[in-house]
């Protein structure tokens, strides 16, 4: 059926098809449909290209603005640094400001990371060394308390940085809620005098300078502090020690008493075997970690005799919880709380750190753990001694497990290190060798609550210590590996009928009643 062709299909562009395919080459060929289809074009796409070009110049403006922002910090950082001297002498002892002060603090801070608004420098200052300039904080901060003893007063304290996400959280962490924390790279053009009674600077030629000009300019103060950083700090090297002893060092708390016992009792049958004992005299450091009942006591106590009987030297120590801060604390009504209450596992290290600084060698093994052969703990001591570490992977990779909060107190390189695999912080051994290199890095983030947990971390998103330890172990180059597939984990999972590794005991009947 053909169709009569109108005035106004004609205008619309549009004619009915005939079905033989005329009206398409009629309708290409019409000039009033060319010029008509010619005028609608621009109404058609005025309705979407003008959001998509205003979002165009927005986006464009937006980083034109962002660029010399940048390109403005990058400029202030650069010519603040340029103006830095590798000496403090610049610096003079005191600097009085005449005028009318409206406050003055007790103690001025400052603190150039060199690292900030994404203008990296090879020579940043690492952030556990701003653990040295609190304590001399600590120090300058003491006055008379009671009874002869000294007590920091911290309630006038201003500390002023290039790397305020970090540097704040560390220092109020370190000196108190109270410190007053502020950016200076936003004010190197203000004429805002800072008026203190004390400068507490650090002075470096191995990091960024401290005593920087453009830092301290509009800082008056009476009297200095300097802190040399580069002065070699005793505590990061390993102490000498006449001899090695290789010590299997656990943990356990009251609610995973069963499991801490039979892994006593599974390094008691594999560390009295021959094999073991030809290569190695191993002996065993037991820490408790909360009260136990007199029934838990009795059947510890025997236990570690049945060890001392077999020829393998063990004790048991109650660690001293008291002497820490108290979020490293265990706390009973939080560990409900999704996993809550574990003093953020900074324990491990502290409890590492002291056997290790006795022995020179120890291999690290939670509760969960158990040793299934004499050869699997020969070819573990063997591969820690070798290499001053040995551990084994985890499941998933750094990306998964780890707060970018931590990556940043490393300084870690993220691009690189995010699709690792995790390290298993439940078995692994060091020596003295990897002291300076590996462990003190990893008992340092620790004893920093920052770095073992920083805020916003939580165990859905991080995991302290074995974080930690995955970050150093990348860095480092002392790898996770080498530790034996039948050292096993995680038989708290299991249930109590797992009994493998194991020999019968004198002490109780399995399973313990307590």
């Amino acid at each position: 059926m053909k169709y009569q062709r109108s005035e106004s299909m004609t205008w619309r562009g549009f004619t009915p098809d005939p079905g033989d395919g005329s009206h398409e080459q009629e309708r290409l060929l019409d000039p009033d449909t060319k010029r008509m289809a010619r005028a609608r074009m621009p109404s058609r796409l005025r309705m979407w290209c003008k959001p998509v070009q205003l979002s165009v110049v927005a986006v464009f403006l937006l980083l034109t603005l962002i660029s010399l922002g940048t390109t403005y910090y990058y400029w202030q950082y650069s010519y603040a640094i340029s103006g830095c001297s590798n000496s403090v002498a610049a610096l003079p002892p005191e600097r009085i400001n005449h005028g009318n002060a409206t406050h003055v603090w007790r103690i001025c801070v400052v603190i150039v990371i060199g690292d900030d608004v994404g203008v990296p420098s090879f020579n940043r200052l690492p952030f556990w060394k701003l653990r040295r300039i609190f304590q001399r904080v600590l120090s300058v901060a003491q006055v008379p308390g009671e009874v002869g003893l000294v007590e920091p007063d911290l309630r006038n304290v201003l500390v002023r940085t290039d790397y305020t996400s970090l540097v704040c959280k560390l220092a109020r962490d370190a000196l108190g809620p109270a410190v007053k924390c502020e950016s200076f790279l936003d004010l190197l053009d203000s004429e805002q005098r800072v008026n203190c009674k004390t400068l507490v600077v650090g002075h470096s030629t191995k990091y960024v300078e401290q005593a920087c000009p453009a830092w301290t300019r509009e800082i008056y103060y009476k009297e200095r502090e300097v802190v040399y950083i580069d002065t070699p700090d005793s505590t990061q090297e390993p102490i000498t020690l006449p001899e090695w002893r290789p010590t299997i060092v656990t943990a356990f708390s009251s609610n995973h008493f069963k499991y801490g016992l039979l892994l006593l009792r599974s390094i008691g049958k594999q560390a009295s075997s021959f094999r073991v004992k030809q290569s190695y005299n191993v002996s065993v450091v037991a820490w408790t970690m909360d009260e136990f009942s007199p029934k838990q006591k009795k059947y510890l106590s025997c236990v570690i005799k049945e060890l001392e009987g077999l020829g393998v030297k063990a004790e048991a120590r109650k660690f001293p919880f008291e002497k820490y801060p108290v979020w490293m604390r265990l706390n009973k009504d939080l560990i409900a709380i999704h996993d809550g209450g574990k003093g953020e596992y900074a324990w491990k290290a502290l409890m590492a750190d002291i056997v290790l600084q006795e022995r020179g060698f120890i291999l690290w093994l939670d509760a969960g753990c158990r040793i299934l052969t004499p050869v699997s703990l020969v070819e573990s001591l063997d591969w820690v001694k070798q290499k001053g570490f040995g551990g084994h992977k985890s499941e998933g990779i750094v990306e998964q497990w780890t707060h970018i909060g931590q990556l940043k107190y490393f300084q870690a390189d993220y691009r690189y290190i995010k699709r690792q695999r995790n390290c298993d912080a439940s078995r692994m051994g060091f020596t003295l060798d990897s002291y300076t290199k590996l462990f003190r890095p990893w008992y340092e983030c620790s004893i920093t609550r920052q770095c073992i947990a920083p805020e916003g971390s939580d165990r859905y998103n991080h995991r302290q210590d074995q974080a930690a330890l995955s970050v150093l172990s990348y860095t480092t180059g002392l790898y996770c590996m080498g530790l034996s597939d039948d050292v096993i984990r995680h038989t708290d999972n299991y249930g109590f009928d797992f009994y493998g590794g194991v020999d019968p005991t004198t002490c109780y009947k399995d399973p313990v009643d307590v």
